[in-house]
Protein backbone atom coordinates (compact mmCIF):
# COMPACT_ATOMS: atom_id res chain seq x y z
CA UNK A 1 0.00 0.00 0.00
CA UNK A 2 2.82 2.35 0.87
CA UNK A 3 4.44 1.67 -2.48
CA UNK A 4 1.25 2.68 -4.34
CA UNK A 5 1.01 5.94 -2.42
CA UNK A 6 4.59 6.77 -3.34
CA UNK A 7 3.94 5.89 -6.99
CA UNK A 8 0.82 8.10 -7.09
CA UNK A 9 2.70 10.97 -5.42
CA UNK A 10 5.50 10.74 -7.98
CA UNK A 11 3.00 10.60 -10.86
CA UNK A 12 1.06 13.64 -9.65
CA UNK A 13 4.07 15.75 -8.69
CA UNK A 14 4.67 17.30 -12.17
CA UNK A 15 1.02 18.37 -12.42
CA UNK A 16 1.03 19.94 -8.97
CA UNK A 17 4.32 21.77 -9.54
CA UNK A 18 3.33 22.94 -13.03
CA UNK A 19 0.04 24.31 -11.73
CA UNK A 20 1.82 26.24 -9.01
CA UNK A 21 4.33 27.65 -11.48
CA UNK A 22 1.62 28.72 -13.91
CA UNK A 23 -0.39 30.45 -11.19
CA UNK A 24 2.74 32.03 -9.75
CA UNK A 25 3.75 33.48 -13.10
CA UNK A 26 0.23 34.72 -13.80
CA UNK A 27 0.22 36.47 -10.43
CA UNK A 28 3.53 38.17 -11.12
CA UNK A 29 2.68 39.14 -14.68
CA UNK A 30 -0.78 40.38 -13.69
CA UNK A 31 -2.85 42.21 -16.28
CA UNK A 32 -0.25 41.88 -19.02
CA UNK A 33 -0.91 38.14 -19.27
CA UNK A 34 -3.12 36.83 -22.04
CA UNK A 35 -4.31 33.56 -23.50
CA UNK A 36 -4.38 32.73 -27.22
CA UNK A 37 -6.90 29.99 -27.99
CA UNK A 38 -8.63 29.04 -31.24
CA UNK A 39 -8.05 32.44 -32.84
CA UNK A 40 -9.18 34.44 -29.80
CA UNK A 41 -6.90 36.52 -27.61
CA UNK A 42 -8.20 36.76 -24.04
CA UNK A 43 -7.04 38.90 -21.13
CA UNK A 44 -8.51 39.95 -17.79
CA UNK A 45 -8.47 43.48 -16.37
CA UNK A 46 -9.23 44.76 -12.89
CA UNK A 47 -11.18 47.73 -14.29
CA UNK A 48 -14.98 47.72 -14.57
CA UNK A 49 -16.76 46.99 -17.83
CA UNK A 50 -17.65 50.64 -18.59
CA UNK A 51 -14.01 51.77 -18.46
CA UNK A 52 -12.88 48.84 -20.62
CA UNK A 53 -15.62 49.65 -23.15
CA UNK A 54 -14.41 53.26 -23.46
CA UNK A 55 -10.78 52.13 -23.67
CA UNK A 56 -11.72 49.60 -26.39
CA UNK A 57 -13.37 52.34 -28.47
CA UNK A 58 -10.26 54.51 -28.16
CA UNK A 59 -7.99 51.57 -29.00
CA UNK A 60 -10.08 50.76 -32.09
CA UNK A 61 -9.61 54.33 -33.36
CA UNK A 62 -5.87 54.17 -32.60
CA UNK A 63 -5.36 51.14 -34.87
CA UNK A 64 -7.63 52.50 -37.63
CA UNK A 65 -10.58 50.19 -37.08
CA UNK A 66 -13.95 51.26 -38.40
CA UNK A 67 -16.55 50.55 -35.68
CA UNK A 68 -19.55 49.00 -37.44
CA UNK A 69 -21.53 48.04 -34.32
CA UNK A 70 -21.09 49.12 -30.71
CA UNK A 71 -23.21 47.16 -28.24
CA UNK A 72 -23.00 47.72 -24.48
CA UNK A 73 -25.14 46.25 -21.72
CA UNK A 74 -24.71 46.40 -17.94
CA UNK A 75 -22.21 43.54 -17.66
CA UNK A 76 -21.06 42.83 -21.21
CA UNK A 77 -20.77 44.16 -24.71
CA UNK A 78 -18.83 44.08 -27.94
CA UNK A 79 -17.39 46.16 -30.73
CA UNK A 80 -17.80 44.78 -34.24
CA UNK A 81 -15.20 46.47 -36.43
CA UNK A 82 -13.51 46.31 -39.82
CA UNK A 83 -9.77 46.78 -40.24
CA UNK A 84 -8.11 48.55 -43.21
CA UNK A 85 -7.62 45.18 -44.96
CA UNK A 86 -11.36 44.54 -44.79
CA UNK A 87 -11.18 41.87 -42.07
CA UNK A 88 -13.78 41.68 -39.33
CA UNK A 89 -12.46 42.45 -35.84
CA UNK A 90 -14.48 41.50 -32.76
CA UNK A 91 -13.70 42.93 -29.34
CA UNK A 92 -15.90 41.35 -26.68
CA UNK A 93 -15.91 42.23 -23.01
CA UNK A 94 -17.77 40.86 -20.01
CA UNK A 95 -17.70 41.30 -16.25
CA UNK A 96 -15.93 38.62 -14.23
CA UNK A 97 -18.37 37.75 -11.46
CA UNK A 98 -15.78 36.75 -8.84
CA UNK A 99 -13.56 39.82 -9.08
CA UNK A 100 -15.74 42.53 -10.62
CA UNK A 101 -13.05 43.02 -13.27
CA UNK A 102 -13.53 42.63 -17.00
CA UNK A 103 -12.54 39.85 -19.42
CA UNK A 104 -11.67 41.00 -22.95
CA UNK A 105 -11.63 38.69 -25.99
CA UNK A 106 -10.31 39.84 -29.38
CA UNK A 107 -10.47 38.11 -32.77
CA UNK A 108 -9.10 39.51 -36.01
CA UNK A 109 -10.34 37.89 -39.21
CA UNK A 110 -11.79 34.43 -39.63
CA UNK A 111 -8.76 32.48 -38.35
CA UNK A 112 -7.47 35.07 -35.90
CA UNK A 113 -4.36 37.24 -36.16
CA UNK A 114 -2.40 37.02 -32.91
CA UNK A 115 0.00 39.87 -33.68
CA UNK A 116 -2.75 42.37 -34.49
CA UNK A 117 -4.87 41.16 -31.56
CA UNK A 118 -1.96 41.78 -29.17
CA UNK A 119 -1.50 45.30 -30.61
CA UNK A 120 -5.19 46.05 -29.98
CA UNK A 121 -4.94 44.64 -26.45
CA UNK A 122 -1.89 46.80 -25.73
CA UNK A 123 -3.77 49.89 -26.94
CA UNK A 124 -6.73 49.03 -24.70
CA UNK A 125 -4.32 48.69 -21.77
CA UNK A 126 -2.78 52.08 -22.63
CA UNK A 127 -6.16 53.81 -22.43
CA UNK A 128 -7.02 52.36 -19.01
Amino acid sequence: MRRWKALIAVALFPFVVTGCIVFGVAGVVGASAYVWRSGWLQSDFTEVCDRVHKASRSAARDVDLQIDDDHKEDYSGYLDCTDPEGRRVMIKFSTIKDTGGTRVRIRVGFWGDKEKSVRILERIRKHL
